[in-house]
């Protein structure tokens, strides 16, 4: 949670179209589901992959920092995926 709130949360509030975010923590597996809220697909993918690789390589060192990991992401994406509105 700290690495989060050191990269992709203070990020994430400064996006033009962000809308909010709730991450679901499974303490027992060390796996969380994240869901990222945006007022509309165009904002989100406006966003450039160069920049969310940024944020991510912070994430990554600060999660390193927290978990004593020497390399690597402590926490890598299992699944990402898109909810379209019906």
């Amino acid at each position: 949670m700290a690495a989060e709130r050191g990269s992709w949360e203070p990020w994430l509030k400064q996006q033009p179209g962000f809308l909010g975010r709730d991450l679901f923590w499974d303490p027992a597996t060390e796996e969380g589901t994240l869901l990222i809220r945006w007022s509309s697909r165009k904002a989100w993918k406006s966003i450039s992959l160069a920049e969310v690789e940024t944020v991510q390589e912070r994430f990554e060192t600060l999660a390193r920092e927290q978990t004593g990991q020497r390399q690597g992401n402590p926490f890598p994406l299992v699944f990402e995926g898109e909810l379209l509105p019906q």
